[in-house]
């Protein structure tokens, strides 16, 4: 037997009620996250650009979706992996269940598969690694996870699932270069790989017949670039989720930047005054202290969400600034510039022990007059695993970043939508045809 065909029996054989009862809390919150991350993508220039390009078929739809909700940052994080996988795995699942209410029952155990395949995959490619290479392992993950879950909730055969799988490898990119000017297309490429999975597992069903002896071979590594442990790969597949280890994020960021923001925000309510700030020091793990200490553009929305020195004057001066996701009028002002100036990040080693289980942060602030500077370490950011969101703290985020875009009250409104199709599955194709119709404006 293949790795292939070890992943498919995976796959056909997976029942989300045999998790544990966290774990399948997780899953509904993470569920209603990447929902509200839908509904707020719509919003923006950068999306009114992109979706002129998908049409009506069911494959853009979903590939249409997944752009949208990868472009918010909002979405949610598996560290270890270094992947995004709801933003891949919810729209496949959400988009067949509208087209194919029949398939809804399946719906969550599918949920479960192609999260499981895109984070195992995402480790065992060494994500956080390749990342700083150019690969990008959400895009490399994308074809092989949302195939798994294309496979199971079109209710394919082992064999036909095998297949799917081989042929989406097949259909992976993964190097994704770097974009500095103009619309960037790194969100389009994202929702074609969704594409590019869903396809594969049609081409299966339909016959086609892929390479099943991909995975045993070092065939990964010679075309991609990314060598893949096949032992982190298969160990304990299907005894367990990798639900624990996923994270959410409590605002619009790039997950590198939040651990440093949220260190300074709680010296803030601690009743540190902005206006004695000398200068601020982030220490990080080397890995990442490049990607967030480059400067924010006012012209430029990408960089305002990567840029560290950006988010944490925004949480200075202008806290619903974090959570505008859209950011079609960034904030800009002098006292903005002016403490931005005054942070500096560093790489700091001793953080590499954490990494990448978690993505912590070390601010040191010197204040005037102050013979010491205040310190504050960040291992666990609000809405990682030692720091999880319960339901009280997703309704917090989600009325934040969508309500305003909305109306009051209309985040509380889909959230609990959501928990009634996560408790009885005949609700989620007329869930998933309000959002699709919602996303459709």
């Amino acid at each position: 037997m293949t790795i292939l065909d070890s992943l498919a029996q995976f796959v056909v054989g997976s029942n989300v009620t045999a998790l544990p009862s966290e774990d399948l809390a997780i899953q509904r919150r993470h569920l209603g996250d990447v929902v509200i991350a839908a509904l707020v993508g719509v919003h923006g220039e950068e999306s009114r650009a992109v979706r002129p390009l998908f049409d009506a078929s069911v494959a853009d739809r979903m590939a249409e979706m997944a752009t949208v909700i990868r472009m918010t940052e909002i979405d949610d994080i598996h560290m270890p992996s270094c992947t995004t996988p709801h933003s891949a795995i919810a729209p496949v699942v959400l988009t067949l269940a509208r087209a194919e209410p029949e398939t809804a029952r399946r719906a969550l155990d599918a949920l479960r598969v192609g999260v499981d395949l895109m984070t195992r995959f995402g480790t065992a490619a060494k994500g956080p690694e390749i990342l700083y290479r150019e690969i990008w392992p959400t895009y490399l993950a994308a074809p092989l996870s949302c195939a798994g879950a294309s496979a199971r909730m079109m209710g394919l055969t082992a064999t036909q699932t095998a297949h799917a799988l081989a042929i989406a490898l097949t259909l992976t990119a993964g190097g994704s270069g770097r974009f500095r000017q103009g619309l960037s297309p790194r969100w389009f490429m994202h929702g074609a790989a969704v594409r590019a999975g869903y396809m594969a597992a049609r081409a299966a069903k339909a016959g086609f017949f892929g390479d099943l002896g991909l995975l045993d071979r070092d065939w990964l590594e010679k075309t991609h670039g990314a060598a893949l442990d096949t032992k982190i790969l298969m160990d304990g597949l299907g005894s367990g989720s990798s639900y624990g280890a996923l994270s959410i994020k409590p605002y619009c960021s790039a997950k590198q930047a939040i651990a440093a923001t949220e260190a300074f925000r709680k010296l803030l309510a601690g009743g540190l005054e902005v206006e004695n700030i000398q200068s601020i020091v982030v220490r990080v793990p080397p890995a990442y202290a490049d990607m967030i200490s480059g400067q924010a553009s006012p012209q430029n929305r990408s960089t305002t969400f990567s840029s560290v020195r950006y988010q944490m004057a925004l949480a200075a001066f202008h806290l619903d600034g974090l959570y505008d996701v859209c950011r079609e009028q960034i904030v800009w002002s002098e006292k903005i510039v002016d403490l931005m100036g005054r942070i500096s990040v560093e790489r700091d080693e001793t953080l590499s022990a954490h990494y990448p289980l978690r993505w912590p942060a070390t601010v040191a602030i010197q204040t005037k007059g102050a013979d010491a500077p205040l310190v504050r370490t960040e291992l666990d950011a609000h809405g990682d695993p030692g720091a999880r969101f319960d339901d009280a703290a997703l309704l917090e985020k989600a009325s934040r970043v969508l309500d305003p875009l909305v109306a009051a009250g209309a985040a509380a409104k889909w959230l609990a939508d959501v928990n009634d199709a996560v408790f009885d599955a005949r609700k989620l194709p007329a869930l998933a045809a309000k959002l699709d119709q919602a996303i459709s404006i």
